[in-house]
């Protein structure tokens, strides 16, 4: 297990689950003072074109205008282009990709954005049977800054769901906006706090 000390992150959300440091005849959950993580880099990006770094396919807009734009935030691995929307009035930026669901897991979707003009933008996220049969929709609204901010919706599918996949859009008003990295993933959900439940 690596150190916290020489430890390169490279993400700033972590899950820590059922930690349990020392030795004793049975776990005890409580007073943890030191912990080694080792991480398993072992997700997908499940969205095709997140950075539009040549175009805007896998998207379909309504009531917006793309442009390619070399304005792109300044962490992790952002390529060289973000993508440029301006509407006239109301407006929806649904992905096209099938995000597919595992049951018992969180599905997580962020994308970074900021606008000088639009200071809010609905973030939808539509759960759907294998026979395409809507099961929930999750909507957030998401404050929009003048600088480059992840911003996420994040669902726990339910060990009991018959979910089959996902589909993410966007929707919102008036003006331009940037965005770049978007990502849907799977995340771990928590387990049991002790081992008997």
């Amino acid at each position: 297990f690596p150190s916290h000390d020489n430890a390169v992150y490279t993400a700033n959300t972590y899950y820590v689950d059922r930690v349990f440091v020392g030795l004793a005849d049975a776990p005890d959950y409580d007073e943890a003072r030191v912990t080694n993580i080792e991480l398993a880099p072992t997700l997908e990006n499940y969205i095709e074109n997140p950075s539009f770094e040549v175009d805007d396919s896998n998207w379909t807009l309504t009531g917006l205008t793309f442009t390619q734009d070399a304005d792109i935030p300044y962490v992790g691995y952002p390529g060289s282009s973000s993508g440029q929307f301006t509407a006239a009035g109301s407006w929806t930026l649904a992905c096209d990709s099938i995000i597919p669901v595992e049951v018992g897991t969180y599905l997580n979707v962020s994308q970074y954005i900021k606008s000088a003009d639009i200071t809010s933008v609905d973030a939808i996220l539509e759960i759907y049977d294998a026979d395409d049969n809507l099961l929930n929709t999750v909507t957030e609204t998401h404050t929009v800054t003048t600088s480059w901010q992840r911003d996420h919706i994040v669902t726990l599918i339910p060990s009991t769901s018959i979910a089959s996949y996902a589909k993410y859009r966007l929707e919102g008003t008036v003006g331009t906006f940037y965005l770049d990295m978007v990502m849907a993933q799977d995340t771990y959900s928590p387990s049991s706090y002790r081992d008997w439940e």
